[in-house]
C-alpha cells in the first residue's frame, strides 16, 4: 500500500505541475500585451535617439530581436532608432519579415554599417535599402545579394551547371528580390541599378563609392557623426513626412537580454546543421535501442531547434511544439522508469 500511495503522490505532484505551468503561460499571454500597453503610455520626454547593435546573420530569432528593438523604440519615444549593422545576410524569409518590420515603423530608422571592417552583405542590402536614413563608416562594404539555393548541402557543386526546376527557382526568386529591391530603392531615392546589380551579379561597393553612387545617405566616422549629418533630412516614417532632429540628441542603448544572446547562439545557422544532424542521429539510435530515452529526447529538442534556426519551423509554431514535447515528456515521466530523463527533457 505504501508504494502505491508514493505513486499516486508523485502522479499528483505531476499533474499538478502541468496545471501551475499552463496557468502561468495563460497569465502571461494577458499580462504581455498590459505591459507593452504601460510601457508605451510611459513615454519619456527628453529627445533621444535608441542605439543597438546587430552583428548577426539574418535568422528568425535575429528577426524577433529587431522587431523587439523597434518595438522598444517606438515605445520609450525615441526620436529615431540607429542600428550598427554589420551581417553576413541570411535566410530571406527572415529579412522579409525585418524589411516589413522596418517599412511599418513608427519611428525613423537609421540603418550604419559600423565599426570600420563592417559589411552589410546579402540579405543585409535590403534591409540598408529599406531603412529611412542610410550610412556607412570608412572602409565598410556592401553588396553580393546573388541568390543562394541548398546552402550546407554538400552534394551539390558550384561548377555543376543549374537546370530544370532549380535553374527556375533561381530565377524566380531572383526576379522577386530585383523587384523588391527596386521598389524599396524608389521608395526611399536610393540607386535602383546597384541594387539589381548587387542581386544579379554579387555587385559591391566601399563607402565612398556607395555615397557617390547615392546607394546611401551618410558616411560617417561614429555615431555622434552620423546624428549630425542626419539632422534635419525629411524622411517618409509610415506616410508622414517627418523632419529629423538628432544634432543634439542623447543616445540610449538596448542591449541583447540574456534570453536572446543564448538563443542567438544556439540558433545560428553553421550551428543548425549540426543540431540537426546530432538529433537524426539520437532518434535514429532511440529507434534501435528502444528504451534508452536519453538519446531521442535529446535528439528530438535538437532538431526542434535546428528546425527553427532555419526558418523551416517559425518561431510560434517552434514554441507550440516545445510546449507540447514538455507535456508529453512530463506525463511519460510518471509511467516510465527513466530516473528524470523525461522530466529534465
Amino acid at each position: 500500500m505504501g508504494k502505491i500511495s508514493a505513486m499516486r503522490v508523485i502522479r499528483a505532484t505531476y499533474l499538478g505541475s502541468l496545471f501551475v505551468s499552463v496557468l502561468l503561460l495563460v497569465v502571461g499571454s494577458f499580462l504581455q500585451p498590459l505591459s507593452a500597453q504601460a510601457s508605451h503610455s510611459g513615454q519619456s520626454s527628453d529627445k533621444h535617439v535608441d542605439v543597438a547593435v546587430f552583428k548577426l546573420p539574418m535568422t528568425p530569432v535575429s528577426a524577433q530581436y529587431y522587431t523587439r528593438l523597434l518595438q522598444t523604440a517606438e515605445d520609450d519615444g525615441a526620436i529615431a532608432l540607429l542600428i550598427k549593422l554589420d551581417t553576413p545576410g541570411g535566410l530571406v524569409d527572415s529579412m522579409q519579415d525585418m524589411v516589413q518590420r522596418t517599412l511599418a515603423s513608427k519611428v525613423p530608422v537609421i540603418m550604419y554599417i559600423y565599426p570600420q571592417g563592417a559589411q552589410s552583405a546579402s540579405a543585409g542590402v535590403f534591409l540598408v535599402y529599406a531603412s529611412h536614413v542610410a550610412a556607412m563608416a570608412p572602409n565598410t562594404r556592401i553588396g553580393s545579394s546573388e541568390v543562394l539555393l541548398n546552402a550546407g548541402n554538400d552534394q551539390s557543386s558550384s561548377s555543376t551547371p543549374e537546370s530544370g526546376d532549380t535553374a527556375a527557382l533561381r530565377r524566380k526568386v531572383t526576379n522577386e528580390l530585383v523587384s523588391l529591391i527596386r521598389d524599396l530603392a524608389t521608395h526611399r531615392g536610393r540607386n535602383p541599378d546597384f541594387g539589381e546589380g548587387a542581386v544579379r551579379e554579387s555587385k559591391n561597393l566601399g563607402a565612398d563609392n556607395a555615397l557617390k553612387q547615392k546607394v546611401v545617405d551618410i558616411v560617417a566616422l561614429d555615431v555622434a557623426d552620423v546624428l549630425k549629418q542626419a539632422d534635419g533630412r525629411k524622411v517618409d516614417v509610415s506616410g508622414k513626412q517627418v523632419t529629423l532632429n538628432t544634432k543634439d540628441a542623447t543616445t540610449r542603448n538596448i542591449d541583447l537580454n540574456w534570453i536572446e544572446q543564448i538563443l542567438l547562439v544556439i540558433t545560428d545557422p553553421s550551428v543548425a546543421f549540426v543540431l540537426i544532424s546530432l538529433g537524426t542521429l539520437g532518434i535514429t539510435w532511440e529507434f534501435i535501442n528502444p528504451g534508452a530515452v536519453f538519446p531521442g529526447v535529446v535528439g528530438a529538442l535538437m532538431l526542434l531547434i535546428g528546425f527553427m534556426a532555419l526558418g523551416t519551423l517559425p518561431i510560434n509554431a517552434a514554441g507550440v511544439a516545445f510546449m507540447g514535447l514538455a507535456f508529453v515528456l512530463f506525463i511519460a515521466d510518471v509511467f516510465m522508469p527513466t530516473h528524470g530523463i523525461l522530466t529534465a527533457g
